[in-house]
């Protein structure tokens, strides 16, 4: 057991485990929040009832914008979540 434990810290396994659990479980909350609260704001704000399937016409081409609108919201909180976590766990303590 003591040679796992070795090897497992060597590598920094158990921190990668525990970055792709947390990564996951804050994808998903971001997945609601954006689903949830930010979304439906924002089709009071444009006017839409049902932003998930709503199209755009142009010409004989469909475009589906209402789910392309959360994912790309989705990864702007995820950038920035990213970007916040290394910054605070980069910085030096200022006391």
């Amino acid at each position: 057991m003591k040679k796992i434990k070795t090897h497992l810290n060597k590598f920094g396994l158990v921190a990668a485990a525990l970055g792709v659990a947390f990564g996951h479980t804050a994808s998903e909350f971001i997945s609601t929040l954006v689903s949830g609260v930010a979304m439906p704001i924002i089709s009071v704000a444009i006017g839409v009832d049902d932003w998930a399937n709503h199209v755009l016409l142009v010409g004989t081409i469909e475009i589906k914008w209402g789910e392309l609108l959360q994912n790309a919201i989705r990864l702007i909180f995820i950038s920035f979540s990213v970007i916040y976590i290394l910054h605070w766990l980069t910085s030096e303590d200022q006391e």
